[in-house]
Formats: C-alpha cells, sequence, structure tokens
C-alpha cells in the first residue's frame, strides 16, 4: 500500500510538473547553434594551430558523433539577449542531448539546451526557482527517471527535473519553458554530478587538497531524501567525473580537471585522468570511504575541460573555452596573453578505446611559457606583499 501510494504521488507530481510547462508564462526565445570557432564540427581537424599542441585530441575525436555547442553567439532568454553564455554541463536523457550554461555576468537566467540526437536545437529550459535561476549551473546527470543538475553553487543542494517535464517542453512547441526542481540536501558542497547503478554521485571541488566524491541511494521513483552511501576522496581541481565500462568487465572512472583560462598561469590544468574501479576497490565501494587506486593514465587536453558523458561508446567532454568572454574577450580581462587560443565550440565526442590506450598523454610548456610562468610568481609575490590579489585570482578560474 505504501509503495503505491508512492507511486501515485510521483506519478501525480510529474504530470503536475509537465502541465505547468503549459501555463506558465514562457517568451519567444532563440538560440543560434552555428560554430563560432571554425565553419563546422571538423574544424580542429587539419589545422596546424590545434594539432601542433593538442594532436591527440584532433586525431581521435569524432566529428560525426560531436554536437556544436548552441546559444554561444546568442540565447535570448525571458526577452532579454545573451551573448556571453558559459556551457558547463552535459548529459543525455532519452531522445534528447541536454547542454546547461549561465550567463557570465549572471543577470540573466541560466538555461539547459535541449537538442535532438541529430544535433538539432529544440527548445530552451530556464529554472523556475528565483533561489537558483541565476547561478553557476554547473554539471548535469540522467538517471533514467529525472534529470539532475546543481543547485546554488557552494551549497549542499542538488535538483532533480522530472524527466516528463523536459519531454513536456519539446512537444509544447514553445521555444522556452520554465520547469521545477526538487531539491535536495547533500552532505558536501556540491561542484559536479553523475548517475552510476542506482546511486547519485555528487562530487566537490577545491583548487587545493582533496575533492570527495560521495554517493547516495534514494527512491528513483520519488527522490525526497538522499542518503550517504559511500566517499572516493579525488585529487584536486576536479570538474566532473563518469564511470565507464570496458569489454574485459573494468569499471573506470574518468576524471575531468580543470583551472584556470591559460597555460602561462601556474595553477593551470585541462586534464583526464583515468582511475580502474575494478577487483577490490570497487566491489567493497559501500565502503565509508574507498581509496582511489593508483592513475593509470592522464590525458591533457585543450584548455578550461568541463563535465562528462558517456553515450554510445563514446566520452563526450565540454569545453567553456568557446564562451565569448574566453573566446573574444579575455584579454580585457586580464593582460597575460594566451587567453581564447584553443578555444572548442563543441561537445566533443572521443572513443572510449582511445581512451584505453596506453601512455600518459602529457603536453609540456614552451620556453615562452614557462618563462612568463616564473615572471607571473614574482609578480605574485609583490602582490602579495600589498595584500592585492593575485593575477590568476583577479579572473574566474572556473
Amino acid at each position: 500500500m505504501k509503495r503505491n501510494f508512492k507511486k501515485i504521488t510521483a506519478v501525480f507530481l510529474a504530470v503536475l510538473a509537465a502541465l505547468s510547462v503549459m501555463y506558465i508564462p514562457t517568451y519567444a526565445a532563440t538560440s543560434t547553434a552555428g560554430p563560432v570557432c571554425g565553419t563546422d564540427k571538423s574544424y580542429y581537424k587539419g589545422n596546424s594551430m590545434y594539432e601542433k599542441k593538442y594532436s591527440w585530441f584532433t586525431e581521435r575525436y569524432l566529428p560525426e558523433s560531436s554536437y556544436i555547442i548552441p546559444g554561444l553567439t546568442s540565447t535570448e532568454v525571458e526577452g532579454q539577449n545573451c551573448t556571453q553564455m558559459v556551457p558547463q554541463g552535459i548529459c543525455f536523457a532519452g531522445d534528447y542531448v541536454l547542454i546547461s550554461a549561465y550567463d557570465y555576468e549572471k543577470k540573466i537566467k541560466s538555461v539547459i539546451y535541449v537538442m535532438d540526437r541529430a544535433g538539432k536545437f529544440l527548445t530552451l529550459l530556464t529554472i523556475d526557482d528565483k533561489e537558483i535561476a541565476f547561478t553557476h549551473n554547473g554539471a548535469l546527470a540522467f538517471d533514467g527517471n529525472y534529470v539532475w543538475m546543481l543547485g546554488k553553487p557552494g551549497d549542499s543542494v542538488v535538483c532533480a527535473i522530472p524527466y516528463i517535464q523536459v519531454v513536456a517542453a519539446v512537444y509544447s512547441g514553445l521555444a522556452s519553458c520554465p520547469v521545477s526542481v526538487f531539491p535536495l540536501k547533500t552532505e558536501k558542497k556540491a561542484s559536479f554530478i553523475l548517475c552510476r547503478d542506482g546511486l547519485l554521485w555528487v562530487g566537490t571541488f577545491a583548487q587545493t587538497g582533496d575533492n570527495y566524491l560521495t554517493s547516495y541511494t534514494y527512491d528513483p521513483e520519488l527522490p525526497i531524501l538522499l542518503t550517504k552511501y559511500s566517499t572516493i576522496v579525488l585529487p584536486d581541481r576536479v570538474q566532473g567525473a563518469e564511470f565507464y565500462d570496458r569489454e574485459n568487465g573494468d569499471v573506470i572512472l574518468a576524471v575531468s580537471r580543470s583551472l584556470s583560462r591559460s597555460t602561462l598561469y601556474d595553477s593551470y590544468i585541462s586534464e583526464i585522468d583515468l582511475y580502474n574501479m575494478s577487483s577490490s576497490v570497487f566491489s567493497n565501494i559501500a565502503s565509508p570511504t574507498v581509496s582511489l587506486p593508483k592513475r593509470e593514465r592522464r590525458i591533457d587536453m585543450p584548455p578550461m575541460i568541463e563535465d562528462l558523458a558517456v553515450d554510445g561508446g563514446n566520452l563526450y567532454v565540454v569545453f567553456e573555452s568557446a564562451a565569448y568572454e574566453y573566446r573574444v574577450n579575455s584579454a580585457s580581462v586580464n593582460p597575460i596573453p594566451n587567453f581564447g587560443k584553443y578555444p572548442i565550440d563543441l561537445a566533443a565526442a572521443i572513443p572510449l578505446k582511445a581512451l584505453d590506450e596506453q601512455g600518459d598523454v602529457v603536453i609540456g610548456f614552451t620556453l615562452f611559457e614557462r618563462i612568463v610562468k616564473f615572471l607571473t610568481k614574482v609578480v605574485n609575490f609583490f602582490r602579495a606583499l600589498v595584500d592585492k590579489p593575485n593575477l590568476a585570482e583577479s579572473a574566474d578560474l572556473y
């Protein structure tokens, strides 16, 4: 009887949420979906600038399976036009591909772009909650029933969006639809999120020291409470993570790590780290704290890597580097050169088999970069003496 009541309640809330799409005021919204860095999705292949430094990426990503991130040129939200959307998260939800983004100045609502599997833009979702509507909305995940997103940055909150709301928004024919979210408390501050084997995994972000990836159990039909299950200790500067399975049965944790816009910053990093979570490590995942095994592989990537998602044998990687502020306008924020040199306007598809190749992919610094990094340290030392923020801290780092 109790389970039937929960099912009825879940269906009622989902239908109510879907019907709200029809009655909450909407606006005529548009989103430009064309590339901003080149002419098409193959732009990075054969491009000498990218191939010289990031040949592993340019040789292996699949243009035909990748998605151009919409809205980078212009996104109209509730009558306001935004040209500074910063892409963040990605997930595959049923027939749709969802990519989240926030306004760099945080004056216009954050959005979730909804595309079909062919990459056609369908509609724009905004959040009908003033507490999180304008926030740095971050990663996305999908568990089959709910799309998960983050709450306010720095808060220990994640939010669930009933998948039926996404479907209703698409079939409404409207270009923009507000959706309702159900907030749930987490133990630690939520910075990225993923789903695996009925568990919700929520990660923290720290520039230095450890990050924590904590799993939670919950009712998949009506998620009203998260119960802590286990915690994995991760390295610093983690932006996203995703599990995937190898053909031999091994479970791999892919972790994206990123900080700073330019290789000239001492804090700069942009890479994917792979960890084999199989055998005793993953089988004992119910332990309160799980030790991370030795890193299996490091793959340096173009700057400003963000969220990860796995679909159809590919790892999809979102970069925020093609946002206007980083692609064009960065020089006005900070005088250090090299900003916006390698923007990527794709949710780029990389075959999982390419990740499983042997050997690290480490990109060294040029002599010029080493000299500038040294001089930056010297300048920051003297700035610290007069209590001024250093050059890296004066920009939006993540």
